[in-house]
């Protein structure tokens, strides 16, 4: 298990350590705990999906699975967020969260079958189009298109990836 920390520096979009390890895996756990500093009141409408943590199956966007979240000034909303074909991005809800809480979420791929799941409650399957054996892990974006408005610091704890 390993714990991570990024941080995402103001007018950005990516964290700091930002290794693409190749990864010939195709389960991922982690807990995430997002705190104040990651509050931000969002710009746009709808809010643009920040991207947590995840990995890519070949095809960054083509063929991935993340957990997406945004703020809402108060509170943050969790999303699965999945690339299930080049171009084809679908996302849904999975909760809300408070600063300073840890969320558990898990992405797991059987074949063209991806499933994610928050506090080993919350469901969602997606089916690819396509995949490849190996990809890269996909690590927090701050963004669509606006950078992060300060800076923020993201901690993954717990961090497993594996065969299932």
């Amino acid at each position: 298990m390993r714990n991570l920390t990024y941080i995402i520096r103001e007018g950005r979009h990516f964290g700091t350590d930002r290794t693409n390890l190749i990864a010939f895996k195709t389960r991922m756990e982690f807990d995430a705990l997002l705190d104040e500093s990651c509050l931000y009141t969002p710009t746009q409408n709808p809010p643009q999906i920040n991207k947590l943590f995840g990995f890519s199956f070949g095809f960054h966007q083509g063929a991935s699975a993340r957990i997406g979240w945004h703020a809402d000034g108060e509170k943050f909303w969790f999303h699965s967020y999945v690339y299930t074909a080049p171009g084809k991005m679908e996302h849904r809800l999975l909760g809300p969260g408070l600063p300073g809480e840890v969320h558990h979420f898990m992405i797991r791929r059987t074949d063209l079958l991806v499933d994610i799941e928050m506090d080993r409650e919350i469901y969602h399957q997606y089916t690819l189009e396509k995949a490849c054996f190996i990809g890269y892990l996909l690590h927090p974006y701050f963004g669509g298109q606006v950078p992060a408005p300060h800076e923020m610091t993201i901690r993954l704890q717990n961090v497993v990836v594996s065969w299932l």
